[in-house]
């Protein structure tokens, strides 16, 4: 489905001050003006956050007085504290950054994560159980508990101090007569941005101030990082000063557990960012609690012993090894399942029998990139209800969607783009129908994608060193995205599907002059795209790539679509000239394709036919090599002669004679080392390396070289400074097993 793109205004005049006054690139001063940064102070401000500057003070936050008060003297009375955290990846943080701090100031100490699949969410009967084996004098929650009023009441007739922290909406179910601490206790509260585990690290805060240790907060702000990225909290004022301090701690002294992660997530060795930590770190500590118990992330985050961290660091990795395996499998089997009753319809619900609870709501996610609707996922239990995740696409308020079917559900919550729903399996064909009638109502645009734009870009602009500028950007998350550019009327080139599955698009983005590395993961038109030769406008996020010490800019494409031409331009033009234009300017998928459309079965075989006529060609090569060149350079110049020097050079080469030819320009030296190259590669499978003194020579030569030899079976690669990591790889493998023959170069 068609996304619309939104350039968002950027006032010209405040553009231009940024530019001269802090030396900014034009597209990263454009961003922060388009983002509401309009003045050089503010933005020297956001560009250099600090925790001394940003942070709160703990005191602002309701309740945390009484919370502190009770917990200092519980700890000087040597009473024994439950900390009571939640299985996703901020209630493990804040349960890790309390129970290291209240231990480092002498406490009697219990850490305790629920059990997803046998206890559920928050304070439950089953975990009550659980926590009465540990003996608690106090019980202090993180990141959970202010709606658990009657659980409260059950813990304080077994004799246990309660004590709340939590970050969360208050409702009706708010525990009564136990001090609460939870910064939405009170409308717009200076700390409502934070994370459970940043209402935890104030708690250490305040708490290490009466122990000597008003410092003690800082050394956990690497652990108080991951809950508040993985909680997707803003990263504005005192989140983006923690995060920027958390992200700089790991880099220069991570602590056991973090190395230990980095180095299982095969990203140890390199400097990491706060948006990679998403694709690192955080989804193996949250994959424990997903498969049904956190507590080995738990015991990692609480690790001191580097032997002891990597030993639970591979074991949680094959937990995330198994979380794949669980979603690969229900992504198989839920598509099955939407194929067969996806009719059109604005919404999809799909369900079944014990399907696993942990991944329902990333499995929703790549359903909703298939079909472009929303959709919810169900999973049945043995006591007949239905369990569900729903994911929503472009401005398709779900919750709302959800909320008119409340007759029907037993709960719900979530927010506009993500929704959790419950409700009794005999409902879920009344609750398809009114839902997929509620989106019928919606007008169509609704559910177009949009996309953001914070600048327009030149690909002339995307040096690397203006986008390791925008570094300076960073951290990245909510309220403070990864920035996002538009190149408008550029063309792809090398075009590649890649990955073990080739289902992500690797392709250059150029404007004739200059040219960009770009990859697109996921990519469900990747058919149409290697196919794509018309003029495109492409969305993307910057990023720099490092192989082998060498930096590269990587456009990381979000979304691209066929360029609209110029109204204006069309109406001078004549016919003929508006027929080619109109052709460069694709404006449908058909038109996109309709030259060149290739099922994947054609494309299967013609790799058959390619690797037959390599075959048969060796055979020839064997069999009568004279009549082989003679089929190659016809393949180059047509049936015109070689010329006399051409010939002599070619006799001597396959005598295996060095030979040293000086030929004047335009004379045919091209000609002789590539009919040479391809007739080494047909007799004998051995490749050729050709090196030209400028990047610029090359292009051309290796159009035609490929198009030349493309009937032989011939494989013909470009490599040189520019080419990207992941393309280098691709042509050195193809050099070692013999799949690539030629290879174009530069002495760099």
């Amino acid at each position: 489905m068609s996304a619309r793109f939104y350039i968002k205004p950027a006032e010209s005049a405040a553009v231009a001050t940024l530019q001269q006054q802090l030396g900014l690139p034009r597209f990263m001063a454009t961003t922060l003006v388009a983002r509401g940064i309009t003045g050089p102070q503010d933005a020297r401000e956001f560009l250099e956050p600090s925790l001394d500057r940003d942070w709160l003070n703990p005191y602002d936050i309701p309740g945390m007085q009484d919370v502190v008060d009770v917990l200092e003297r519980a700890i000087r009375q040597q009473q024994r504290i439950l900390v009571f955290g939640d299985f996703d990846l901020d209630g493990l943080s804040a349960t890790t950054v309390l129970t290291r701090g209240l231990r480092t100031m002498g406490a009697d100490i219990i850490p305790f994560v629920p059990r997803r699949s046998m206890e559920g969410y928050g304070i439950t009967e089953a975990a009550i159980e659980r926590c009465m084996l540990h003996k608690p004098d106090v019980l202090v929650t993180v990141d959970c508990g202010i709606s658990c009023r009657d659980e409260v009441k059950v813990l304080q007739r077994r004799g246990v101090e309660v004590l709340i922290t939590d970050h969360h909406e208050p409702a009706e179910l708010v525990p009564e007569g136990v001090p609460l601490c939870d910064p939405k206790l009170e409308e717009d509260n200076s700390c409502g941005m934070l994370a459970g585990v940043g209402v935890a690290l104030m708690c250490v805060q305040a708490l290490g101030s009466r122990f000597g240790q008003p410092h003690l907060w800082r050394e956990m702000t690497d652990l108080a990082t991951l809950g508040t990225i993985a909680d997707l909290m803003p990263m504005t004022g005192a989140n983006r000063a923690l995060v920027a301090d958390g992200v700089q701690r790991m880099n220069e002294k991570p602590r056991p557990a973090i190395s230990a992660l980095l180095a299982s997530a095969g990203a140890g060795d390199k400097p990491i960012a706060a948006n990679a930590l998403s694709f690192s770190i955080i989804p193996r500590l949250n994959a424990a609690g997903r498969m049904g118990d956190a507590q080995l992330a738990l015991d990692l985050l609480l690790c001191d012993d580097f032997e002891e961290a990597t030993r639970l660091a591979i074991e949680l990795e094959n937990v995330n090894d198994q979380r794949r395996t669980i979603e690969a499998e229900l992504v198989e089997i839920a598509s099955m399942q939407a194929e067969e009753i996806y009719t059109g319809q604005r919404a999809l619900v799909v369900s079944g029998v014990g399907w696993h609870e942990g991944v329902k709501g990333i499995v929703a996610s790549r359903l909703v990139r298939t079909y472009g609707v929303p959709v919810l996922l169900f999973t049945i239990d043995e006591d007949g209800q239905a369990r569900g995740s729903g994911r929503s696409v472009g401005q398709v308020n779900l919750f709302k969607a959800i909320e008119s079917c409340a007759d029907l559900l037993t709960r719900f919550g979530g927010h506009e783009a993500a929704v959790g729903v419950t409700l009794p399996a005999v409902n879920l064909a009344e609750f398809t129908r009114r839902l997929c009638a509620y989106m019928d109502e919606l007008p169509a645009d609704n559910f177009h994608p949009r996309i953001d734009i914070d600048a327009v870009v030149d690909l002339s602009d995307l040096s690397l060193e203006n986008v390791k500028a925008l570094d300076a950007m960073a951290p990245f998350g909510q309220e403070n995205t990864s920035p996002v550019f538009l190149a408008q009327d550029v063309m792809l080139s090398r075009c590649r599907a890649v990955g073990a599955d080739k289902n992500h698009f690797s392709c250059f983005l150029t404007n004739g002059r200059d040219e960009v590395a770009g990859i697109m993961f996921h990519c469900s038109d990747i058919d149409m795209l290697m196919k794509c030769s018309c003029i495109v406008n492409v969305a993307f996020e910057l990023q720099v790539d490092e192989w082998r010490g060498r930096e590269t800019v990587k456009a990381m494409i979000d979304y691209l679509e066929p360029a609209a031409p110029c109204a204006a331009m069309q109406e001078w033009l004549d016919p003929e000239t508006s027929a080619f234009v109109d052709k460069l300017y694709a404006t449908s998928d058909a038109e996109l394709a309709a030259d060149e459309a290739v099922t994947a079965e054609e494309e299967e075989l013609a790799e058959i036919e390619r690797e037959a006529n390599r075959e048969s060609w060796a055979t020839k090569a064997a069999q009568d090599p004279q009549a082989l060149r003679t089929e190659i350079v016809k393949a180059f110049i047509g049936e015109s002669p070689l010329l006399p020097a051409q010939l002599e050079v070619l006799d001597c080469l396959e005598r295996g004679e060095s030979v040293l030819a000086v030929m004047a320009t335009g004379r045919g030296k091209s000609l002789i080392f590539q009919v040479h190259a391809a007739m080494r590669a047909l007799a004998y499978g051995e490749a050729s390396l050709f090196v030209y003194p400028l990047r610029a020579l090359i292009s051309d030569q290796a159009f035609h070289l490929r198009e030349a030899l493309e009937p032989f079976g011939v494989v013909a690669e470009v490599l040189t400074g520019e080419t990207n990591p992941e393309e280098r790889r691709r042509i050195m493998a193809g050099l070692a097993d013999g799949s690539v023959d030629i290879v174009a170069t530069t002495p760099e």
